[in-house]
């Protein structure tokens, strides 16, 4: 769940980038975001060709925060551009997530439970 507020870890917005079967590094890679909860695709001004952090060959993610005084709750494109080879082509991907509540406003924690007796600590 990528949820406002949270840090962006490499299981959340991620890319692999391929030549055949195999995973490799390309010579640049970068991405913007978009806003697009207001019915138009803004671009997120701090997010413009920023560079994405490399977990593995050919494995990237976006490492930020996303902060509630950048980032509204709804709908957001990521476009990926990559450069395979110093002066080849610019290719480009988009990707489409949403921007959920916190935790703590969705109700996932409420049903936990307890212990019913308590235990003085020394």
């Amino acid at each position: 769940m990528i949820y406002l507020g949270k840090l962006l870890e490499k299981d959340d917005l991620h890319v692999f980038i391929y030549s055949g079967a195999t995973l490799v590094d390309p010579y640049s890679i970068t991405y913007t975001m978009f806003d697009c909860t207001q019915g138009k695709q803004e671009i997120i001004r701090q997010t413009i060709n920023s560079k994405p952090m490399k977990f593995d060959t050919g494995s990237y993610f976006v490492p930020i925060k996303l902060d509630p005084k950048v980032f509204r709750i709804g709908r957001h494109l990521i476009r990926w551009s990559v450069m395979e080879i110093a002066g080849g082509s610019v290719q480009q991907a988009t990707n489409d997530f949403a921007i959920t509540r916190p935790p703590y406003f969705s109700g996932e924690f409420c049903n936990m439970k307890y212990p019913s007796s308590t235990m003085a600590y020394k």
